[in-house]
């Protein structure tokens, strides 16, 4: 009787250790490149927060600075006088200003507005202050309210600087501000590594719409 059996070949213990290895290799290059992917959109989302946050921020400030036109004796209809340009800075030339008080007259309301926007003592948030006066008065602003314009532990702004006209000083000619906030990510938005933290720096300008 013919045997049609036939024989099989299996794997050597050899063979099985090198394709384990070669397996694990892919399985490391693999674990690697999705690690890295992973990191990068994480990075990129903190980047967008931080961005996102202190565009926020600035928008707010040029907005209130192209609204501003400066403190009125009263009515220009009554022939009421500027007193106080729109944007007065400190500290005073020649230093660089880190603080910029803007003031508008509402005509209609009969009310001086005056907003502070500057930085806190070694704590990374920038804060704005309102103080109001009637249209008309001789007396002090009194204080409304100071508002904080970050989260620390979402965006921290690091520093401020302001750049102004030449011009600041008359108070017939509209003035000019350029804002700088140098701001980088807090620890609230998976930026607890070095390697995830967001730096940036934005600058804007603005002028009164109307002067």
């Amino acid at each position: 009787m013919i045997n049609t059996k036939t024989k099989q070949k299996g794997f050597t213990l050899v063979e099985l250790l090198v394709a384990v290895a070669i397996f694990a290799i892919f399985i490391t290059a693999a674990s690697k490149s999705l690690v890295d992917v992973m990191n990068l959109e994480q990075k990129a989302n903190v980047l967008r927060k931080t961005q996102t946050d202190t565009r926020n921020i600035m928008e707010n400030i040029m907005r209130e600075a192209k609204n501003a036109n400066g403190e009125f004796t009263s009515d220009t209809k009554i022939g009421g006088q500027r007193v106080t340009q729109a944007y007065v800075f400190d500290p005073a030339p020649p230093s660089i200003p880190t603080k910029v008080t803007l003031y508008r007259t509402d005509m209609q309301a009969s009310v001086v507005y005056k907003r502070e926007y500057y930085l806190g003592t070694n704590n990374d948030i920038m804060y704005v202050t309102t103080y109001t006066k009637p249209l008309g008065s001789t007396g002090s602003f009194v204080g409304v309210d100071t508002i904080a314009l970050n989260d620390p532990k979402q965006v921290k702004i690091k520093k401020i600087s302001f750049a102004r006209s030449v011009s600041v000083n008359t108070l017939s000619l509209p003035p000019y501000l350029r804002l700088t906030i140098d701001a980088e990510s807090g620890e609230g938005i998976d930026a607890d590594r070095d390697s995830m933290r967001a730096k940036i720096s934005l600058t804007s300008s603005a002028t009164p719409r109307s002067y």
